[in-house]
């Protein structure tokens, strides 16, 4: 459960209540037998799954987690999701330096991780490769902005649909941004949601920007802050 207060302008204060599922043991005998055979584990960072995530490490299936906010790199509740995932998404609001550095510190201190995404709100997402690749698509909202809940959830499960069916973390990240920046024209967002193919169809008319760089800058410890521009 939770609430969320929506401004005029769209922008929103959650509110979650999580305490009904904190205090639950999930089985890991189910959890262990459900996993085996997964092209990918997406683990919420929900308290009652905290204890699921070593187990799951241990399998060698690819894990995905979105931390949300977060503000230390080496934050004790999120470090075993931060250590186990291979992808990671998270919001820009509370980091502590620009999102592209961001970046290149998830990728020097957790080496398991192959890509990691900021969501950076009205300018788009940020995403970066374990080889050194920065991709931006800018923000897209086909039916303007109503409600804002949500759009961080529309924007890592899109992208974990496309990207596990095509291995294209570009298309992936352009797909994800377009859909939450649709979602967000809706007054109950969660509501609402596109097809494959609604999607597709929706690019061709609303196609989003994107460009491309380095969050490695081509040699270690130089970071392009391109992202910022426009």
């Amino acid at each position: 459960m939770g609430v969320a207060l929506v401004a005029p302008d769209g922008s929103r204060l959650g509110l979650p209540h999580l305490e009904p599922v904190n205090g639950v043991t999930y089985p890991s005998d189910v959890m262990d037998s459900m996993a085996r055979d997964a092209d990918l584990l997406v683990l919420t960072n929900a308290k009652f799954v905290r204890p699921l995530v070593g187990p799951m490490a241990r399998l060698g299936v690819p894990i995905a987690v979105d931390v949300h906010l977060i503000a230390d790199l080496d934050d004790e509740y999120n470090r075993p999701w931060l250590q186990a995932a291979e992808i990671i998404f998270c919001s820009h609001e509370i980091l502590p330096c620009r999102p592209e550095l961001w970046v290149q510190r998830i990728f020097d201190r957790y080496p398991r991780c192959r890509l990691t995404c900021v969501g950076l709100g009205s300018r788009g997402a940020l995403l970066g490769i374990r080889d050194g690749r920065l991709l931006w698509a800018k923000a897209v909202a086909p039916r303007g902005v109503v409600n804002t809940s949500g759009a961080g959830d529309a924007l890592f499960a899109t992208f974990l649909h496309v990207w596990a069916h095509t291995r294209d973390a570009a298309s992936a990240l352009r797909a994800a941004v377009l859909h939450a920046g649709w979602k967000i024209g809706h007054r109950l967002p969660v509501t609402a949601s596109l097809t494959r193919v609604e999607l597709a169809d929706l690019a061709m008319s609303h196609p989003p920007l994107s460009t491309s760089g380095r969050w490695d800058g081509g040699s270690p410890g130089t970071v392009t802050p391109y992202w910022a521009a426009g």
